[in-house]
């Protein structure tokens, strides 16, 4: 539960870019572009986050599963949005970590299928033996 919660803030922070992104940005606006160019980073920046936190009331293996999806979904959008503000040297040490941290939820997405397989497993074999009683 604790490594959903940190990917659930994890995804956060990847908006929180964004917001900050926007917010320097926004500060010397010039013309009517860069203003609409900072407008779509800051509804931009509040998205992963509002998908993200639901996560954290879901069972960890389903959340993994779901943080899984999220975190590649928000390397594509600051792939498209790389020419926007964010340094290079960001969307270059989003690979590797994106990369760690989706194979990390999977991790403990089979882990927890694998925990629930052998619970249901156990609750099978008492039944049986007490039906066979």
């Amino acid at each position: 539960m604790i490594q959903v919660c940190y990917g659930v803030t994890i995804v956060s922070f990847l908006g929180a870019v964004h917001w900050g992104v926007a917010m320097s940005s926004s500060l010397g606006m010039a013309s009517a572009q860069a203003a609409q160019m900072a407008n779509e980073a800051f509804i931009y920046s509040v998205l992963p986050s509002l998908a993200a936190w639901p996560v954290a009331l879901m069972e960890p293996g389903a959340g993994s599963m779901v943080l899984a999806m999220l975190l590649p979904a928000c390397y594509l959008a600051d792939f498209a949005r790389r020419n926007k503000g964010l340094p290079q040297w960001y969307m270059a040490l989003r690979v590797p970590l994106t990369l760690a941290a989706t194979f990390g939820m999977l991790l403990t997405a089979t882990r927890q299928v694998h925990l629930e397989f052998d619970r249901a497993q156990q609750i099978s074999s008492r039944a049986a033996a007490e039906a066979s009683k």
